[in-house]
């Protein structure tokens, strides 16, 4: 398996010098190693200390910038990491570890985050628009004003989600699992729910217009058949 590399640099971080900065392994196996370099510095890396498909134009443009528009971060291991307003554009994350890691105000606007562990991940206002959330679990994840429309949200986990205020018109959420998820006050126009399951969701103020229910579980436990 290949390990991506991703370095996150605060603003004001000294220019690199040819000394390697001190660092602290967070998890390791006989293959590779996650090392944590200050607060905000997540790089996977094989064993022996190099780093598989480095691209330094990518870790230059990031450093400066804290953009990586249609960057490769495939299966890359972020959980944790603070990725707040981040420029992420187009990126492919598919099957990337994100748990726990701050995403709010981020701009994730059609990237590909199918299979990616999100779980308990902060994407409060963040840009999803079009974004590829295919079998994604984002269980407990905070999307509270979150824009995820048009997204690909098909048989993702969305399970004790927070997603008050969510703007998800015309997403194709098709095989979801929303159980207990709070969307009071969310913008579910138009969304494709078929299979999905809202058991013990709070649909509270919950814009609902033109959404396609068809072998839906409600919240109170019956099943909706009207738009099959």
């Amino acid at each position: 398996m290949r390990f991506l590399l991703l370095i996150l640099l605060m603003l004001g971080t000294p220019a690199m010098s040819n000394e390697e900065p001190k660092y602290q392994v967070q998890n390791k196996n006989s293959a590779n190693e996650t090392r944590q370099y200050g607060d905000s510095i997540v790089i996977p890396t094989l064993s022996d200390g190099s780093a598989d498909a480095f691209d330094e134009a990518d870790f230059a443009k990031l450093k400066e910038t804290n953009k990586c528009r249609n960057c490769d971060l495939r299966a890359a291991d972020l959980r944790g990491v603070n990725l707040r307003g981040a420029d992420l554009r187009g990126a492919k994350l598919r099957d990337a570890i994100l748990r726990s890691a701050d995403l709010s105000g981020a701009n994730l606007r059609d990237a590909d985050l199918s299979g990616a562990n999100l779980r308990s991940a902060n994407l409060s206002g963040a840009n999803l628009r079009g974004v590829d959330l295919r079998s994604a679990n984002l269980s407990e994840a905070d999307l509270r004003g979150a824009f995820l429309t048009i997204a690909d949200l098909r048989n993702v986990d969305l399970t004790i989600g927070d997603l008050r205020n969510a703007y998800l018109g015309n997403a194709n959420l098709s095989g979801a699992n929303l159980g207990n998820a709070d969307l009071s006050h969310a913008d579910l126009r138009s969304v494709d729910l078929t299979f999905a399951d809202l058991s013990g969701a709070d649909l509270s103020f919950t814009y609902m217009n033109g959404a396609v229910l068809c072998d839906t579980s409600m919240p109170n436990g019956s099943i909706i058949y009207s738009s099959c």
